[in-house]
């Protein structure tokens, strides 16, 4: 990701990169790192993606209906589930199979087969997939033990779901979940406070202090491909952004962004300040070793 910004790459070719977890050019090196961590959890995989990327966390609607949100269904979680039905740990590597599909039971009991679904709640449709003979199987299963064993990743599918998801996101009308939750988490990092608390549960029964603010900056960043230094650049040179931490009397609600966030410090930042605190001047030159 360091190496990816400092490149200057858009955000949505960083989602993109991440998603799909393809490391064969050297440029791509740990682009596969947070699949990898997640494959064998493929719910946690499916709520990290949600909520990271899109800004919402639907693994309430996992067993049943969302109680709290009428929009989001157990269609909706297994929907996006879909999308990393055919992924799996693979050695090193993270591979994806070119077929298998998801089918979840209803509150009803009531077994259904999932189709692939984009929060929006539109279903995105794919190639027909058969499903390989048993010899087939097995021949796959040989390849996999060999490239497992010679630490090489597994030959890539013909067809890749994950790459679908990436594709349908950033589609025009639904690229709004993608670009509300970069600006969102942009803005609680650098303001302290969201947009909408929790920063996770962007759905509309939970509206933004600002919708306009929200929405402008979201179609500002899609207008711009994506480029999150402009983004920061006009966050941190607002005026929201300069106003001081100080207040006589009771503080405002913070959701109003009348007066700038105290924040305590990580205890990595306290422990790197008091490491400079207590080294000496010479350890600072250009020649110091």
């Amino acid at each position: 990701l360091t190496r990816a910004i400092g490149e200057g790459r858009r955000w949505a070719r960083v989602f993109k990169e991440v998603i799909t977890g393809d490391t064969a050019a050297p440029e791509m090196k740990g682009a596969d790192a947070f699949l990898r961590s997640r494959a064998k959890d493929l719910d946690k995989l499916v709520t990290d993606v949600s909520v990271r990327f899109f800004g919402v966390n639907i693994s309430c609607a996992q067993c049943h209906d969302h109680p709290l949100v009428p929009a989001w269904k157990q269609d909706h979680y297994y929907g996006m589930k879909s999308f990393f039905s055919r992924t799996f740990e693979h050695g090193e590597f993270v591979a994806e199979r070119d077929y298998g599909t998801i089918s979840f039971k209803t509150t009803a009991g009531d077994t259904k087969q999932a189709r692939l679904m984009f929060l929006s709640g539109d279903a995105v449709e794919e190639p027909a997939a058969p499903e390989p003979n048993e010899a087939q199987k097995k021949e796959e299963k040989r390849l996999l033990e060999e490239t497992k064993k010679n630490k090489q990743p597994a030959p890539a599918p013909k067809f890749s779901r994950r790459a679908l998801l990436a594709e349908a996101s950033l589609k025009p009308g639904h690229e709004g979940f993608f670009a509300r939750a970069v600006v969102h988490q942009v803005w609680q990092r650098l303001f302290g406070h969201g947009l909408v608390m929790p920063v996770d549960q962007m759905h509309g029964q939970n509206p933004p202090s600002h919708p306009a603010l929200l929405q402008w900056l979201a179609r500002d960043l899609v207008q711009h491909d994506y480029d999150v230094r402009r983004l920061v650049r006009g966050l941190v040179q607002s005026a929201a952004y300069a106003r001081s931490s100080r207040w006589d009397g009771a503080r405002p609600e913070p959701g109003l962004f009348a007066v700038a966030q105290p924040r305590a410090l990580t205890p990595q930042q306290v422990g790197a300040s008091l490491q400079f605190a207590v080294t000496g001047p010479d350890a600072f030159k250009p020649d110091a070793k």
